[in-house]
């Protein structure tokens, strides 16, 4: 079925929506956190200065920049611990401060990449089920608003015209 230009552009708009508003639940769940525990706070920012090292590593010559990714490797790993252990402390699931997006295969992007995962080649990208089924509701949405379902009843129904057998 083909839909007009308006439905993909709502669908889109929809999709949209789905994105920011998963997006902006886990960045104030991490602002909640970092606001109320400094621990929190200071593994964030290690974390934020481990990427910071690693871009400062490949300038490097080759032989000190894998001993200074190794080191750094290590240090990320142990902070990435050290927060799912104050997660759980704090009774929070380990996955608390990930985006939770409403499909997972598309993560809310409407666009599902078609990857050959033994081949490592793409095959391009199609719309995902989840923005087809929107397309779909907008679609049966539109075709009930143009049928007058809603003027009528079994008040107006007539039995006169079936013959009773």
């Amino acid at each position: 079925m083909a839909y007009s230009k308006e439905m993909h552009e709502k669908a889109r708009a929809e999709i949209k929506r789905r994105k920011n508003d998963a997006e902006n639940t886990a960045a104030q769940r991490k602002n909640e956190l970092t606001f109320k525990y400094p621990e929190f706070q200071f593994i964030e920012s290690e974390l934020a200065k481990t990427g910071y090292e690693t871009i400062k590593a490949f300038s490097m010559p080759k032989e000190k920049a894998e001993i200074e990714l190794a080191k750094i490797r290590e240090k990320n790993k142990t902070l990435r611990v050290e927060r799912t252990n104050l997660l759980k402390a704090l009774n929070l699931p380990e996955d608390y401060l990930d985006v939770k997006y409403t499909c997972q295969k598309c993560e809310d992007t409407g666009i599902c990449e078609d990857y050959d995962t033994e081949r490592h080649i793409s095959h391009g990208s199609e719309f995902c089920s989840c923005y087809l089924d929107i397309l779909k509701q907008y679609a049966t949405k539109e075709l009930n608003r143009s049928t007058p379902l809603e003027l009528s009843s079994f008040e107006d129904f007539c039995l006169d015209y079936y013959p009773l057998t």
